[in-house]
């Protein structure tokens, strides 16, 4: 029988997260990944995974590397292409809502890059050398807030669109993605003060591109409303440094109608099911 080793590093990285945002507060990763690359190559030679707040690194020789640092339980913002260090893409997945073809807003990734990491050379020492990265949210925070909308309790559902926005991002340099789409996020209200109050992520918007907002609203008679305001000046506004989106629409949500059933159709939707085959 072997005996058994535990993996053994001097090299402890630290990270120190930055969650001061507007709106909506990252929450804290229970797990980071952290990818090494040549940096003549791009290539990925080695990876370690890490706690919340850092964790040791493996089989790396002392010298410069370029540095990905990214947090796991990231919701709807998926991760692709880290095998090489621009190749990695935050990205989102598509929605369908019947009448366009959108995506899913972003939620925070946290991520630190670094180009040029050094590990140093340890002349016999057994002490730990700590490094340190820094992450922080790759996403923007925004909030929108509609008034105007009498009858919000008789809504069964409101979902929010806006147009004219990036589904991803890269990692290393966190460019934005060249296409503008409709990111979709469902609406919060606050019934206090008879508003929409919804705080969203979104890699950002796309330079020069219109930006509609659309608000989609279900009653419990099943009709729909559908309301429209451009928020183009509000994104590119410079001094909108709060990240406001706000919008006036005046209307009334009827509440449900005395009767028997109301039968709605709707488009074929496909079930997927997984069996585990022993």
């Amino acid at each position: 029988r072997e005996p058994l080793h535990e993996p053994f590093s001097n090299y402890y990285l630290r990270l120190n997260p930055d969650f001061e945002v507007q709106h909506i507060k990252p929450r804290v990763p229970g797990m980071y990944e952290a990818v090494f690359y040549d940096t003549e190559t791009h290539k990925e030679i080695a990876q370690s995974y890490l706690g919340s707040y850092g964790g040791y690194i493996y089989d790396l020789a002392p010298g410069t590397y370029e540095m990905i640092v990214y947090s796991f339980d990231s919701g709807n913002t998926k991760v692709s292409g880290v095998g090489t260090f621009q190749g990695g893409l935050a990205s989102v997945e598509r929605y369908a809502d019947g009448d366009t073809a959108s995506v899913n807003a972003p939620d925070h990734l946290m991520v630190a890059r670094d180009s040029a990491f050094t590990i140093p050379l340890l002349y016999d020492r057994e002490d730990v050398e700590y490094l340190d990265a820094y992450p922080k949210t790759i996403v923007q925070t925004w909030c929108v807030v509609v008034d105007g909308i009498e009858g919000l309790r008789n809504a069964a559902s409101i979902d929010i669109y806006i147009t004219g926005q990036a589904d991803n991002k890269t990692l290393a340099t966190q460019t934005l993605g060249s296409a503008a789409k409709t990111i979709h996020f469902p609406a919060a209200i606050d019934y206090e003060k008879n508003l929409i109050y919804t705080p969203f992520c979104t890699f950002g918007k796309i330079p020069g591109k219109h930006n509609t907002l659309r608000l989609v609203i279900r009653d419990q008679n099943e009709y729909i409303i559908k309301c429209y305001a451009d928020v183009t000046n509000q994104f590119d506004n410079p001094q909108n440094t709060g990240h406001w989106i706000k919008a006036h629409f005046d209307i009334h949500i009827d509440p449900k109608k005395d009767g028997g059933m109301q039968p709605t159709v709707h488009e074929w939707g496909e079930n997927e099911f997984n069996y585990d085959i022993y």
